[in-house]
């Protein structure tokens, strides 16, 4: 045989993976939430319970049922961390707790943002301090037809009052002044 002839590969046949090896998986990706992790806990490669996955429907619904428990969990998450923020003690001299700062991860507001409306995936930042949240806004006209009526009074309100401060701080003379 020559040392440089190309010869295939023998077809392996199917690993067989137990119930209880498939019960074991699915428990640990969803404890861990990678499939990665749960392969490495089994002992059985990732690629296995890829092709596992691809050939037997029912192992696969199970692997989506898991997949989606953890996709929510990850979102919930992402949802605290980035709207609801996190609560940290505020601690003076002498270690005494005197507030409560709460800290939002701003690069993940985006993303929760960019994911629920696709017209923030152009946004690259938001400015946070600790009294006000300053967010670019595009409200389409059409948007404004699904608003209560004092629901859109509210927003017009608070849109003039954000207009006049603007003009305030650069100097530039009140609309109400003529």
């Amino acid at each position: 045989m020559n040392p440089m002839e190309i010869v295939p590969a023998t077809p392996q046949p199917p690993a067989v993976i137990t119930p209880e090896q498939r019960k074991e998986f699915l428990d640990a990706f969803l404890e861990t939430g990678s499939a990665r992790a749960a392969a490495g806990q089994t002992g059985i490669a990732f690629h296995l319970w890829k092709e596992l996955k691809s050939r037997d429907s029912e192992f696969a619904a199970e692997y989506q049922n898991v997949h989606q428990l953890v996709l929510g969990e990850a979102e919930r998450a992402a949802w605290l961390v980035g709207v609801k923020g996190i609560e940290r003690p505020v601690i003076a001299k002498g270690g005494k707790i005197v507030g409560v700062s709460v800290e939002r991860d701003t690069k993940m507001l985006l993303r929760i943002l960019a994911r629920l409306d696709k017209s923030w995936a152009e946004h690259q930042s938001i400015d946070v301090n600790q009294k006000t949240m300053s967010i670019g806004v595009n409200i389409h006209p059409d948007a404004m037809k699904d608003l209560s009526p004092e629901e859109s009074a509210f927003l017009e309100r608070m849109l003039s009052i954000t207009v006049e401060r603007q003009k305030k701080e650069q100097g530039s003379p009140s609309a109400d002044a003529d």
